[in-house]
């Protein structure tokens, strides 16, 4: 019989190749057997985000925090979920949150994209030149700049 780390380890591959279906089978499966792991409700909430199941993605996040797993990705991953549930309020309070404790170059891109969305290309720019200090080499950081830059007529 398989361990639970090859369980995890499988999901895991499975999340990162985009193959979100078969990873959701597994970290399910995990769960059920450890239900009050906090880590793995933030990673099943996480996936649920990537999914386009931003309510599932906000329950289990909102689960894992409340069991004490409070950190900037899943901050980060709760603004990422309101934002595609449409809570745009709710999306800022915790891409907030996430970028006032770490601003790291991930978090402040995702955030980037909050104000693309609103017109404020100027906040946009800002957040994306900070990120792209972080990590020159960021796709969407250079993308949602790009659109910025555009939206404010700089060609």
């Amino acid at each position: 019989m398989d361990e639970p780390k090859d369980f995890w380890l499988q999901a895991q591959a499975f999340h990162l190749e985009q193959r979100f279906e078969e990873a959701e089978k597994l970290y399910v499966m995990l769960l059920e057997q450890n239900h009050d792991n906090t880590g793995l409700m933030a990673t099943l909430g996480s996936l649920y985000v990537q999914m386009g199941k931003p309510g599932l993605g906000i329950h289990f996040l909102h689960a894992s925090m409340k069991a004490g797993f409070d950190n900037c990705d899943v901050q980060t991953n709760l603004g990422l979920a309101y934002k595609k549930a449409g809570q745009l309020q709710k999306a800022r309070e915790y891409f907030d949150l996430s970028v006032s404790k770490d601003p790291s170059p991930e978090a402040l891109t995702n955030y980037s994209g909050l104000f693309i969305e609103s017109g404020q290309n100027e906040k946009c720019i800002d957040l994306c030149e900070k990120a792209l200090q972080g990590n020159p080499e960021l796709p969407i950081a250079h993308w949602n700049l790009a659109i910025s830059l555009l939206g404010e007529g700089v060609w």
